[in-house]
């Protein structure tokens, strides 16, 4: 199973060169107050690569999570977010995936990449456009539809086709199961570590998602119209229809209602 980090050329094998490159990436990384007084920190590279660090009011990581700058767009609508007991900024997001014309597609679990900033502007019930990323946790390839085809047996789903399966684990995940065709792909370098990584843009059921995998899980990339078929932990955030927040009066601050 490959790791996310990995995913996005970073690696995370020997845990003091990480720790180092981890304060390297965070010392690039602008600055976005919390409203519990800690600190977003959003580190993006030019490869597509990001990671987005949580800091307490004393500017300890808290958390951190890898994520990364797609072409993906998703029409969906937001349905509740679901805490995570061990970690306050891992929230993950229930939402109903939608397609050209507005009806359903599937139900979905996506990862929250600003949860820490965002999860009061996240507006339930109401259409947004998610950026989703999957990140390659299993991911196996074929050059060609027809040599997907063969492959397969009796009763398999077909070139484009989504489980969500995170819906029925123990514990709700940001995970899904997927085939799919390959639009467009090329290995990356991310230029902060200049390790590589594979970029694909991925249809499938539902829509295009952007897909990353390491170059161990894919040592020769993709090509385009290559089927893809795999494990994804999704994860992305609201790129259009977060609500605006009002600060609070004058008068409501003073009389103490805030």
């Amino acid at each position: 199973m490959s790791d996310h980090l990995a995913c996005i050329g970073i690696s995370a094998a020997e845990p003091q060169a990480f720790e180092q490159t981890l304060n390297q990436l965070a010392a690039r990384a602008p600055v976005r107050a919390r409203p519990d007084g800690g600190k977003l920190l959003a580190w993006r590279d030019r490869s597509g690569a990001a990671l987005v660090l949580q800091l307490g009011r004393k500017g300890e990581v808290l958390c951190f999570t890898p994520t990364f700058d797609g072409a993906s767009r998703i029409p969906a609508v937001p349905r509740r977010l679901i805490n995570d007991s061990r970690c306050p900024f891992c929230e993950r997001m229930l939402v109903d995936v939608r397609d050209d014309e507005g009806r359903v597609v599937y139900p979905l679990i996506v990862s929250v990449e600003d949860a820490g900033a965002v999860r009061d502007r996240i507006p339930l019930d109401e259409d947004v456009t998610l950026s989703v990323t999957a990140f390659a946790e299993v991911i196996e390839s074929w050059p060609d539809e027809p040599s997907f085809l063969r492959d397969q047996g009796p009763g398999e789903p077909g070139v484009e086709a989504l489980l969500p399966a995170g819906l029925y684990a123990d514990q709700p995940a940001a995970e899904a199961i997927f085939t799919g065709r390959v639009l467009a792909s090329e290995v990356r370098t991310n230029a902060s570590t200049g390790q590589r990584f594979v970029w694909a843009h991925v249809k499938t059921q539902g829509g295009a998602y952007d897909v990353v995998a390491s170059t161990e899980s894919l040592p020769t990339g993709l090509a385009p119209g290559a089927i893809v078929q795999g494990v994804f932990w999704m994860v992305g955030r609201v790129v259009q229809g977060l609500k605006t927040l009002t600060p609070p009066s004058k008068k409501a601050k003073a009389n103490g209602q805030v």
